[in-house]
C-alpha cells in the first residue's frame, strides 16, 4: 500500500553456524561447515542425509513471547 513504511535498524543472521553476526563471520572464518550428516535422517538416500540445523535460536529471545507465536 502506499504510505506504508518499513525501517531497518540493524542485521541479524540466524544460520547452522550461529545466531548474530558475530558468531556467523566467526564460523566462517574458522572454515566450519553449516550442514552434517544428520543420523535421524538414515532413512532417506544418502544425498539427503545431509541438513544444517540452527541450534541455539529462540525467537523468544529476540522478538519476545507474545510476537513470537502470529
Amino acid at each position: 500500500m502506499i504510505g506504508d513504511r518499513t525501517v531497518i535498524t540493524g542485521i541479524g543472521v540466524v544460520s547452522p553456524l550461529g545466531v548474530g553476526r558475530g558468531a556467523v563471520w566467526e564460523g566462517l572464518r574458522e572454515g566450519q561447515l553449516g550442514v552434517s550428516r544428520m543420523a535421524d535422517l538414515d532413512a532417506l538416500p544418502e544425498a539427503y542425509r545431509y541438513a544444517g540445523r540452527v541450534g541455539d535460536f529462540r525467537a523468544e529471545d529476540i522478538i519476545g513471547s507474545m510476537d513470537a507465536s502470529t
